[in-house]
């Protein structure tokens, strides 16, 4: 799932290419006879995957409870930037047919997630995409400031009494309230198909 969310070759070029269009051709295949399908098959395991994360974070933290702050925030920024990018570009996807839907997500799939982010709200002449940039350049900020990262090693129950966990995460409120708003605005543009493998 991490080939088609956010890798990238470090060397070889065409040999990573092949790798990832006989991967992605096994998600598509479903869609090759049926035009009015959806990509449920990448959808069910892309969701899956991105809540596997979530269960884990949470079974690493009953088990050590260690830099749960710092692993929290980023699976509240970062892991939610990356999975965004891929199902946003599904949801793109169902406003196409047969080959075209296909041809959409694969031409797309070498863009980072904030790109396909960019790529989907341009689609969609939507101008929210700054609260997107803007939100995750502050937690990107805060953490590369290494000062910042060791005030953020407490023990999980002392978390609130850090001013700076606070903010960072009112920072990913914020994030997700966004782009909860623009999946519910393309209502109507997105297929009742894909919100319905979206949630059931």
């Amino acid at each position: 799932m991490l080939l088609l969310l956010e890798s990238r070759p470090v060397y070889d070029d065409a040999k990573y290419e092949g790798l990832i269009t006989e991967l992605f051709s096994r998600y598509a295949e479903y869609l090759k006879d049926a035009p009015d399908k959806e990509y449920v098959f990448l959808m069910n395991d892309l969701i899956r995957y991105f809540r596997y994360i979530c269960v884990n974070y949470q079974a690493n933290f009953w088990r050590e409870n260690e830099n749960w702050v710092i692993r929290n925030l980023k699976l509240r920024h970062s892991r939610v930037i990356m999975y965004a990018g891929l199902l946003f570009l599904l949801g793109e996807a169902s406003k196409y047919q047969g080959q075209d839907k296909i041809s959409f997500v694969r031409d797309h799939l070498a863009l980072t997630p904030l790109e396909r982010l960019g790529l989907v709200y341009e689609n969609n002449h939507d101008r929210g995409f700054f609260r997107v940039i803007g939100l995750y350049n502050v937690f990107l900020s805060r953490l590369s400031d290494e000062a910042w990262r060791t005030k953020l090693n407490v023990e999980y129950h002392d978390r609130y009494s850090l001013s700076e966990f606070s903010e960072m995460k009112a920072n990913s409120d914020g994030l997700v309230a966004e782009l909860l708003r623009f999946v519910f605005a393309r209502r109507g543009q997105w297929s009742d198909r894909f919100f319905e493998y979206l949630i059931f």
